[in-house]
């Protein structure tokens, strides 16, 4: 049974420099105080933040924000799992052939990260707002020999936002967002009859990176059906969502009969693109029962459908890999996660919202 505390804090100060720019200063601090069961026990996260904001002219903002944040926790136990489950003495065992203890999950790996945003805003009308932002991130799991070792990502988009007039106001979006990571795997043969021995060499390594698209855009219609009593909203959103992983692996292979003895397990392949779309239609109606008490009624619509080769494509379910030799190995591939198919929803919500 997993089970984990989190705490957080933050302390910020903001400074006029001069009547048009605004400095802030701040630190950030992360706490997770895990199970027994998770490699990792205790996992502090920290840093500092600066940001600058620039008002040149009415209706006009700039601004410029950067964090830093270092990651580290108490020691990796890989085996902590199975200790906990096993005992001691059977974890033994079993330990040779579960993880590697070089491997390290992503959520609780030291790490470094960085986050650039920038942000513009202008009025060009009184009735009118235009907003462009873009931020940069880059994580460094420096502890990392297999497993998630870097990502980055960058987006962009744009905001617009229209008051048409004192019962009516119109806006509209678009995102892009792009993310690459980067993977060290190996591949561990073993043997299965006694003595039973697993293959730890760097013969074995392969890598993979893995890049991540999505682009979104919407628009959304505020609307005042009878003043200071009835409101509401209609929106709609599409998104389309892009991920390719290519793979390379290291010259030569070292199976449980030496080097270049038997099949090379570990030779790594570029796994066909997967692509996604989403539709979502959304409508809300508020009825203010007094300035305090509101009801308020939602409904959500979704229609969602991807391509994805782990769901549907019997030809990489069965085949684990193709080796050097271009034979096909006729293993099992285990694809592990929540995998989402095609679906539509129709989602219903009902609320009393009371402002104290």
């Amino acid at each position: 049974h997993e089970s984990f505390q989190r705490q957080n804090a933050e302390l910020s100060g903001a400074y006029d420099i001069t009547k048009d720019l605004t400095g802030t200063l701040g630190v950030n601090w992360e706490h997770w105080n895990r199970s027994t069961d998770r490699e990792v026990h205790g996992l502090d996260e920290y840093g500092p933040t600066a940001k600058l904001d620039w008002k040149p002219f009415e209706g006009g903002l700039f601004r410029l924000d950067y964090s830093f944040r270092t990651r580290s926790g108490s020691d990796y136990g890989t085996f902590n799992y199975l200790e906990k489950e096993l005992g001691t003495a059977e974890a033994q065992i079993e330990a040779p052939t579960s993880q590697s203890v070089y491997l390290r999950k992503f959520d609780e790996a030291n790490r470094d990260a960085h986050d650039v945003g920038l942000m513009a805003r202008f009025e060009p009308t009184e009735a009118t707002e235009l907003t462009f932002n873009g931020g940069y991130t880059y994580e460094n799991y420096y502890g990392t020999t297999l497993g998630l070792v870097t990502s980055q990502g960058w987006n962009t988009g744009a905001d617009f936002a229209w008051q048409v007039s004192s019962w009516l106001r119109m806006s509209a979006f678009y995102t892009y967002e792009n993310s690459l990571w980067k993977q060290n795997q190996q591949w561990r043969p073993r043997t299965f009859a006694p003595p039973i021995t697993v293959v730890n060499d760097p013969l074995n390594n392969w890598f993979s990176n893995t890049t991540d698209q999505y682009q979104d855009v919407g628009f959304r219609v505020d609307f005042d059906i009878i003043p200071d009593k009835l409101d509401g909203e209609i929106g709609y959103m599409f998104n389309y969502g892009q991920s390719k992983q290519r793979g390379s692996g290291v010259a030569g292979f070292v199976g449980t009969g030496g080097v270049g003895v038997g099949a090379d397990g570990g030779n790594a392949v570029n796994w066909p693109e997967i692509t996604s779309t989403l539709h979502a239609l959304t409508g809300t109606l508020n009825y203010h029962l007094s300035k305090r008490l509101t009801l308020k009624f939602q409904y959500r619509y979704e229609n969602y459908s991807i391509t994805n080769f782990t769901q549907n494509n019997s030809t990489y379910l069965a085949n684990s890999n193709i080796n050097g030799s271009g034979t096909v190995s006729p293993s099992l591939n285990v694809f592990l996660g929540d995998g989402v198919g095609d679906y539509q929803a129709h989602i219903f919500g009902l609320s009393a919202i009371y402002h104290f």
